[in-house]
């Protein structure tokens, strides 16, 4: 072999094998452009940087000015600094196919004055520096201000024949220069089985560069570096001496990603003004890397970081973090990421960066067995790929059709009442749902609408006389745009016997022409899983009713004849309940009149929904009796006017009483939406219902019971004893959340009043409570001897926070002090006494735990109509 060529102020070339992470140096020129003369003159700083066998071409009359050549295009505008310039790269080795190269990059060096946030060391060109318009990517390789110190063949060494000239920018733009890609073709066209390869025959290769200079004070500056970078390792001597591609391992590729592009796979993302902007970025980033098709993991095994920064979002985002991948090609995969945290400040193009670390290696250090570099000195930063691209913002907010994907439940009974789910896209809050009957021209326009999120919508169909068969489920947004899921829903047709005590033709057999006209003969006829519809005729039904395991006994205006309001059951019995509870059963939308019992559970749990319990006269007469170990549920259910009779003193009664009801196998007694008043004790030849106890709710001996979104009021106690709005004995793990308990009061001397009582309780949990208007009486003497406190304990252990207690006349607490969050202020209700939900400026909105959300989202208010359960009512 010949001796290594020393050039003037470079340091003698070395024969080596390898290279920094492939890396070579085809060559380093400083560039001056003559926009007079449409001319370039190119003056070479450095040769190629590493020894190969052919030094006859560091020496005369062969030149590396050879090696590169400059046309510009007529369509370059010299005066506003504009060039087309197409690049004619020619391989420095000609005909020595062993330094065949790969991913032959050309990089226009040149100052820079803006940085990544990600990397601050990055600088790159700003809107008044010189850019490479149509660059196929960015590189920090041979930056002046990194690659150093000058004169070794790891820096961004000074020519002697050059003025002197060290740009600023260490991120610059570079073309892509390889066999088969055409000058003005794009780098996503570049066929991947190629692998980049830039062959010595017939070894050159023309890109197309557009470039906007920068200007000074004197005009344009035409000047810049360009450096050639190229990757390359010793090749199989075995396939001397034509070296084809295969002959060259995959260390003859760039470690890093060789391409990155974005596509834009449905971005919403629109800025009108800073207080109207919205939507997100949907991005497919395809990320190109040699090595994938020899790492099991692919690209993602190659890649240690995937970031984006730029205009449109705060802070740089960790892709990888919220990607879905998939595999594009042998050497290539696609995250698929969607940004909703957006900081938008214009609509319009808005510049992002992609950058791609590599795994392994992940620097810039040179990589020479036998060699010591520590006297070089290179990028210290993560070896990396960077895609400098721009997305664009609508300058209107984005209107899209909505799209129904799946309602759930997706089929229901005619006559129905179906609480639904519906998914899709492009929700907007305030759109509407309807059913469309499919071939027919029935709609059912739900109740209840609540707008979840962009994604969910949930409503309650009221399937009452709705045909069966298949229904469209449309959502139409307020602007009209609508989308429907076809056939999404079934109405199907229960298997239902009728009630109507009206019948007259003497034959019953529970069809709608020939109904029972009883409800027990309806329930006695009905078998598990059958509806009992009775029909509402202007008369009742006498009880007691014995509701039975499966069956749904429903009040239904079936027959429009006659009627239009709940079924009643009657029963003026002393010994028992108008109606009898059974596992697994639903009552739901009578109205029960009884005189000592309304619903009585004895170790049942039925369904009961949306019954009114009214008008109860007995001594110790209950609404809603639920005992030993009931697990029942109600919801929408209104308990009134219940009173000890003015026969009776001495009398102890309920709006609902619970005893001795353990939660048991994730089971327990659930009250919700349900309303209590005008509990009261009768007067008693005088004495003002004397020596009575009444309770809107009294939980005795019962475990995991739990009352939410409930209201307690009007509950009055006369001529001595005591008078409760709930009470809680011997207990333990009661919830009591997002209740109201309001106007309890006495008549007559003596005796207590409390809002909230509880004794010997363990783990009772009370929050997001209003308790108010705990009143002594004014009547008889005055409040002689009376007490009335807002919330009582004795011998308990309990959690009572973020809750409202007002205008109680004796104490608002007894045996306990207000815990976090607790408030005493006015609740300012709508009606106080007939509509708790909170006018606006109460100081109750928001108040709640903030652990307990409302329905918006939002921190829960404080009473019945706050919390997860508020739009239920």
């Amino acid at each position: 072999k010949n001796d290594p060529v020393t050039a003037p102020d470079l340091t003698g070339f070395r024969e080596v094998n390898s290279s920094p992470s492939s890396h070579v140096s085809w060559g380093m020129y400083h560039v001056v452009i003559d926009p007079d003369n449409m001319t370039a003159q190119l003056t070479p700083l450095r040769g190629p940087a590493f020894t190969a066998n052919v030094t006859q071409f560091m020496q005369p009359p062969v030149s590396p000015t050879n090696m590169i050549s400059l046309l510009i295009d007529g369509s370059s505008d010299p005066g506003s600094g504009y060039f087309v310039v197409d690049v004619i790269l020619r391989h420095p080795f000609p005909g020595l196919n062993q330094y065949n190269g790969f991913d032959v990059r050309g990089i226009l060096i040149a100052d820079a004055s803006e940085n990544l946030s990600t990397d601050p060391s990055a600088i790159f060109s700003g809107p008044e520096d010189t850019t490479l318009i149509n660059a196929d990517g960015y590189s920090r390789w041979w930056n002046w201000q990194e690659f150093t110190p000058y004169n070794t063949i790891f820096g961004a060494t000074q020519g002697a024949l050059a003025p002197p000239y060290h740009p600023t920018g260490t991120l610059n733009g570079y073309k892509y220069f390889a066999d088969g890609l055409g000058a003005d073709e794009h780098l996503g066209n570049l066929d991947p089985s190629t692998r980049g390869f830039f062959t010595t025959l017939p070894g050159f290769n023309t890109r197309t560069y557009e470039i906007q200079f920068r200007t000074d004070g004197g005009g344009t500056v035409f000047d810049f570096n360009y450096a050639v970078d190229a990757s390359w390792n010793e090749p199989d001597p075995g396939y001397a001496p034509e070296y084809p591609q295969d002959a060259f391992a995959a260390e003859a590729n760039c470690a890093e990603a060789y391409y990155l592009e974005v596509t834009d796979a449905g971005s919403t993302a629109w800025y009108v003004d800073d207080t109207n902007t919205g939507g997100s970025l949907i991005l497919d980033i395809e990320v190109c890397d040699w090595q994938a098709i020899h790492n099991v993991q692919g690209v993602p095994g190659e890649i240690s970081g995937l970031w984006l920064e730029g205009e449109p979002v705060d802070s740089t985002i960790d892709l990888i973090s919220i990607a879905s991948t998939t595999d594009g090609s042998d050497t290539s995969s696609v995250y698929h990421v969607e940004i909703t945290d957006l900081n938008l400040s214009h609509s319009g193009e808005n510049e992002i960066w992609i950058i791609a670390e590599s795994a392994d290696p992940d620097t810039y250090e040179p990589n020479m067995d036998g060699f010591d570099t520590s006297p070089w000195d290179w990028c210290e930063s993560p070896l990396a790929a960077y895609l400098r691209t721009s997305v664009d913002i609508t300058g209107t907010q984005t209107q899209f059709a909505p799209e129904v994907t799946s309602i759930d439940p997706n089929q229901g009974n005619t006559g129905a009442s179906v609480p639904v789910t519906i998914t899709g896209n492009y929700f907007a809050d305030g759109c509407e749902v309807e059913l469309r009957e499919s071939g027919g021209s029935h709609v059912v326009e739900p109740d209840d609408e609540t707008w979840i999120s962009e994604s969910e919508v949930t409503c309650t169909l009221d399937l009452m006389g709705a045909p069966t068969g298949l229904y469209d489920v449309a959502v139409i947004n307020p602007d009209f745009l609508e989308g429907s899921l076809e056939e999404g829903f079934e109405v199907l047709q229960p298997d239902v016997i009728y009630v109507d005590d009206s019948n007259t033709t003497g034959v019953e057999d529970g069809s709608m022409a020939n109904p029972y006209d009883t409800i027990q003969e309806g329930l006695t006829a009905a078998t598990s899983g059958y509806e009992v519809w009775v029909d509402d005729s202007d008369s009742t039904y006498g009880g007691p009713i014995t509701l039975k395991s499966g069956v749904v006994l429903k009040s239904v205006n079936w027959d429009t004849d006659d009627g239009d309001d709940e079924a009643t059951i009657y029963y003026n019995v002393t010994s028992g309940a108008a109606v009898n509870g059974a596992d697994d059963a639903t009552i739901e939308g009578f109205e029960i009149d009884g005189r000592r019992y309304g619903i009585d559970c004895n170790g049942t749990s039925p369904e009961i929904l949306d019954c009114r319990i009214v008008n109860l006269r007995y001594s110790d007469c209950i609404g809603i009796y639920l005992r030993n170990g009931s697990h029942a549920h109600l919801d929408g259910v209104e308990v009134y006017d219940l009173n000890n009779n003015t026969n009776y003193g001495y009398a102890t009664f309920y709006g609902i009483r619970i005893e001795n009801c353990n939660e048991s196998g994730g089971e327990n007694v659930l009250i919700e939406h349900t309303t209590v008043h005008h509990v009261f004790s009768s007067d008693i030849i005088g004495l003002g219902g004397g020596y009575c106890y009444p309770h809107g709710i009294y939980i005795n001996a019962s475990n995991g019971v739990v009352v939410k979104n409930s209201i307690v009021h009007d509950v009055t106690g006369g001529n001595y004893h005591y008078t409760y709005g709930i009470r809680v004995n011997n207990s333990s793990d009661v919830e009591l959340v997002n209740n109201v308990i309001y106007d309890i009061d006495k008549t007559y001397y003596y005796g207590t009043v409390y809002g909230l009582h509880f004794t010997n309780c363990t783990s009772l949990d009370a929050r997001n409570l209003i308790i108010s208007h705990i009143h002594k009486g004014e009547g008889g003497t005055g409040g002689y001897y009376q007490s009335a406190y807002g919330v009582y304990q004795s011998g308990s252990t309990f959690t009572f926070e973020y809750s409202d207690v007002y205008d109680c006349q004796t104490a608002l607490y007894q045996g306990l002090s207000a815990g976090t969050g607790c408030i005493s202020a006015n609740p300012l209700y709508v009606n106080a006494g007939t509509d708790f939900q909170l006018d606006t400026g109460s100081p109750c909105i928001d108040a709640g735990d903030p652990s307990i959300l409302d329905p918006d989202n939002s921190t829960s208010d404080l009473g019945a109509y706050g919390g997860p359960g508020a739009d239920d009512w």
